[in-house]
């Protein structure tokens, strides 16, 4: 991965359509990420900036991305001073991985001010910091003076740009023949280094843009083609390109942040049964060991004539194997009272069978109940979260912390290419509401099988052989087998579905199905149109 200076000063040009247009919406999809909606010739666009550690960038989106219900402080500063204003200049910092976004907004004098977005891309430093006349107003990121005493990026404090030894590739670039003699200029990548010098050609910083993605041992991008081995996806423009390549890439980061506490319970949980599984198989092998307690109380009662009161033991044959058995006795009791004495051991020891064979069963309920969980919970999104931790409050796995109801279920809706709606359920609300309510009796239902994942509806009783491809990827996409290739997909109508009694309402069971086999394909599924 490259979001370097040279591909910068590409997306800058790419991004210039968006001068003269006007935001129009301001959120922050997650702690370190803001999503501007512009409205410039005649359309709305939406720019993306992420200052994730990982997966810092800046583009236009064509994703859909849920909002948190209270915008964050930051946010709402944003709000404050950007909102309605007007983009003057997009611009780049030399070829730092700096970008700077001037703004109009006229202020409530009715006077016309310039305010300034600074966007610094740089890894674990990266920063979105608003400025006014060189003052900070408010950053996504705080640095005070202790933790770097050149820059302050504190609100009041004075706007720096990151101190930078390296020289402007594009006021001096002399023909370099060394990686790091590359490496001393400003915004070139090590990717972009290599290449000049695997080409032996320096004027590489100057090549238009064909921005490709490479899949291969690691997936990698950059906006001109570079000698990695893969296939090659060229693309339209830069920020179709990221915008692929990071699809949904960065929804664990965004989860991890949102539901830290839910992913750590539903794993321990799991852990726990699944250690609880194993003491209780070892727990039943031990019991199944008694059954030679009836054995004895059979053999002595077949053979009283031969046992005395008094005996401390006595050797009979086994008449089910024909073998010796030496049976200790209590010499205080009767032949008969020894034999009831080893037929009551061994009732005791057939009802901790029983219990045992129960507690087997009900835990693998639980196994399997929390394996969807933890399924569910790397695919979901911040709403998805909610409904999870609803659930699980529901079902007494957790304290209740909120009397508030989830109005919509936040499933997904998506269209196939004659426009036949396809609902996918992304967690056990959803899949319980879309199966058992809102479906009608002659829809397709579709699941993986055998395998955990979302329950998804074609709201068509006879659809075509296209729609029921794109369910299936569907389907293998939102489970456990994403990653997966020929993941198997049952299908029936859902008149077929029955609930299974005393398992949460997600679980079903169903006949007369038929099943496809599907590689499940990321990018035909972002392309699809969703409603």
């Amino acid at each position: 991965m490259a979001f370097d200076g040279l591909l910068i000063r590409n997306l800058i040009n790419e991004l210039k359509f968006l001068e003269t247009g006007r935001i129009s919406k301001i959120q922050q999809i997650s702690k370190l990420e803001i999503l501007l909606t512009i409205r410039a010739k005649s359309s709305n666009h939406k720019l993306l900036i992420s200052c994730s550690s990982d997966y810092a960038r800046m583009h236009i989106t064509n994703n859909k991305y849920d909002v948190p219900n209270e915008p964050p402080s930051f946010c709402m500063m944003l709000r404050k001073h950007l909102d309605g204003g007007f983009i003057n200049n997009i611009s780049q910092h030399e070829n730092d991985r700096i970008i700077i976004i001037d703004i109009l907004k006229v202020n409530e004098l009715g006077d016309k001010v310039s305010k300034k977005l600074h966007f610094e891309a740089m890894g674990k430093h990266s920063n979105l910091i608003l400025s006014e006349e060189g003052k900070i107003l408010e950053s996504i990121k705080h640095i005070p003076p202790f933790m770097n005493t050149y820059r302050t990026i504190l609100p009041g404090a004075d706007y720096l740009y990151p101190p930078s030894t390296k020289i402007n590739p594009f006021i001096e670039f002399n023909n370099t023949a060394t990686f790091s003699e590359i490496m001393s200029y400003q915004g070139i990548s090590p990717l972009m280094a290599n290449e000049i010098l695997y080409q032996s050609n320096p004027d590489l910083i100057y090549s238009k843009p064909d921005p490709v993605i490479i899949r291969g041992i690691k997936e990698r991008y950059y906006f001109i083609p570079v000698n990695i081995e893969g296939n090659i996806e060229h693309y339209n423009s830069i920020s179709e390109m990221l915008d692929v390549f990071f699809f949904n890439k960065d929804s664990f980061d965004r989860i991890r942040q949102r539901a830290k506490d839910l992913s750590i319970y539903i794993k321990r949980e799991l852990d726990k049964n699944i250690n609880k599984l194993d003491k209780l198989k070892n727990d039943l092998d031990k019991a199944n060991d008694n059954q030679e307690l009836r054995i004895i109380g059979e053999v002595l009662l077949a053979n009283l004539n031969q046992v005395k009161r008094g005996m401390n033991k006595v050797t009979l044959t086994n008449f089910y194997n024909n073998s010796n058995i030496e049976i200790h006795l209590n010499p205080l009791l009767t032949p008969t009272e020894n034999a009831n004495k080893y037929f009551n051991k061994y009732q005791k020891a057939k009802k901790a069978i029983n219990h045992l064979i129960n507690q087997i069963d009900l835990t693998k309920l639980e196994i399997e109940y929390f394996e969807l969980l933890s399924q569910q919970i790397n695919q979901a999104t911040y709403k998805d979260v909610d409904e999870i931790r609803v659930e699980l409050e529901e079902n007494n796995y957790l304290k209740k912390r909120s009397k508030k109801k989830i109005k919509k279920l936040n499933y997904l809706t998506y269209l196939s290419k004659n426009g036949t709606e396809i609902l996918v359920g992304k967690n056990n609300k959803q899949n319980e509401y879309l199966t058992h309510k809102y479906a009608k009796k002659n829809d397709i239902w579709m699941h993986t099988k055998d395998i955990p994942g979302s329950h998804v509806i074609i709201r068509d009783d006879n659809p075509d052989e296209d729609t029921i491809r794109t369910a299936a990827n569907l389907a293998a996409y939102y489970s456990k087998a994403k990653d997966s290739s020929s993941v198997p997909i049952d299908y029936t109508f859902i008149k077929y579905i029955k609930k299974i009694p005393g398992r949460q309402l997600c679980f079903v069971t169903y006949t007369n199905q038929k099943t496809i086999y599907i590689d499940p394909n990321p990018e035909f599924i972002q392309e699809l149109t969703q409603k």
